[in-house]
Parts: structure tokens; C-alpha cells; sequence
């Protein structure tokens, strides 16, 4: 397409459907997925010192190799805006979009892209899972396949960060996940998921894996909460 019919033409969808940032709902460009640039660059971010304070919240539990949060939750910040567009708006082009950013942020030597699966009930209320749009963004960085036949959700449960503190959290998410055996099981896994918060559903999830034949559990996820 000539230059100048593209720029034509993206002004003039530009003008009949303008688009609208998720977290300051200002008009955004083209060349903007869902989210500005000023509300992506000015979202906070964990330091690499700080991953180990998130690491620690499986010491004891189950054995994770490695964990990476990208963005800071707070109750009313931009990134509860975002993960609220991505679940609840259909934003799973923004969710690739940021998967793609999450991968160049950090690398772990991993056979596999694990998303933590939906309940098929959500799944069809949903239209798709935002756990598996962040892996593929990050799978087109790493060029790492994807194995989301690992892993099902048997049980449909409560929203995690309703479901009370973190005993009861993890008692509601026991045997909500289950393991697909396989002949070719990955030994090294990124598990990914939107947001970590207690950590009873990657904790829960890792159990699985690891009782599948999985021999390292890694963890990625788009926003974590202190």
C-alpha cells in the first residue's frame, strides 16, 4: 500500500472510531495498543531486587525456580485499569501486546510456555483466556512453544482475590487443576498467569506440574501485589 494512502486512511479511522487509553482514556494514535505511551511508560515496575521478595511467597511450599512480575498492582492504579480492560473488555490484542513487552524484559532457558488455564464455564462467558494472550506474546519473543495441554481447570472457583486470605485461598484451589499426562513432558516450564497476589493458584498449579514429570518450575506473571 502506498505510504500515504496507509496515513490517509488511519486518520480517517482515526477520526470516525477514535480509540481511548484504558487507564486515562485520552484518545490514542495507531501506533498505540490500547494504552498510551505516558500511562505504559509511567505504570511502576518490579526491580529485579525485588523479585526475590515475590519468590519468597513459595519458600516452603512448593519449589519455583524463578519469578517475574512486570508491573506493580495497587488498588486504582493504571494497572488494575489494565488488567480490568483485559479481562473484562475483550482486550486480548493488548494482552499479546504486553506479553511481547514482558519478554524482553527478562529470559529464563525453559522448554515450554505453560498458561494457567480457565474453568470452561469462564472460558465461554470470556471468549479467551488472558493468561494464554500474555504467553503468546512472550512465546513470539523467546521462540518458545506453547503447551497448554498440560494443564485443565476441573473446578469453576472463586475469584481469587475475593476467596478470602491465603489458606483459604489455596483449601479452594485443591484439585481445581488437574494434569494431562503426556509422552513428551517438558523438564524446564514458564507458568504464566495475570496477576499474582497470594499465590495459591501458581502454587496450586506447580504441585501439578511438577507431579506430571516437570522437573523446573518457572513463574512470569503481568502484575503481582506486595
Amino acid at each position: 500500500m502506498n505510504i500515504n494512502l496507509y496515513y490517509l486512511r488511519s486518520s480517517l479511522l482515526d477520526f470516525f472510531f477514535p480509540r481511548f487509553c484504558v487507564a486515562c482514556e485520552k484518545q490514542i494514535t495507531e501506533w498505540e495498543s490500547a494504552i498510551c505511551l505516558p500511562c505504559f511508560w509511567s505504570m511502576p515496575r518490579y526491580s529485579a531486587l525485588q523479585m526475590d521478595h515475590l519468590r519468597s511467597k513459595f519458600w516452603g511450599k512448593v519449589k519455583i525456580h524463578g519469578v517475574f512480575a512486570y508491573l506493580k498492582f495497587q488498588k486504582g492504579n493504571a494497572v488494575q485499569d489494565v488488567l480490568h480492560a483485559i479481562k473484562y473488555k475483550n482486550q486480548r490484542e493488548l494482552a499479546i501486546w504486553l506479553g511481547q513487552s514482558m519478554g524482553r524484559e527478562f529470559f529464563w532457558n525453559v522448554d515450554a510456555i505453560v498458561p494457567i488455564p480457565l474453568h470452561k464455564d469462564k472460558w465461554k462467558t470470556r471468549g479467551f483466556n488472558q493468561a494464554a494472550c500474555l504467553a503468546l506474546g512472550i512465546s513470539k519473543i523467546w521462540n518458545v512453544q506453547i503447551r497448554a495441554d498440560l494443564l485443565l481447570k476441573k473446578r469453576n472457583t472463586v475469584t481469587q482475590t475475593k476467596s478470602g486470605g491465603r489458606l483459604s485461598r489455596f483449601l479452594n484451589l485443591q484439585k481445581a487443576f488437574v494434569g494431562v499426562p503426556q509422552e513428551n513432558i517438558p523438564q524446564r516450564v514458564l507458568l504464566v498467569d495475570d496477576v499474582l497476589t497470594t499465590g495459591a493458584t501458581l502454587e496450586a498449579a506447580s504441585v501439578v506440574l511438577l507431579g506430571l514429570g516437570v522437573k523446573e518450575v518457572y513463574i512470569a506473571c503481568l502484575a503481582a501485589a506486595d
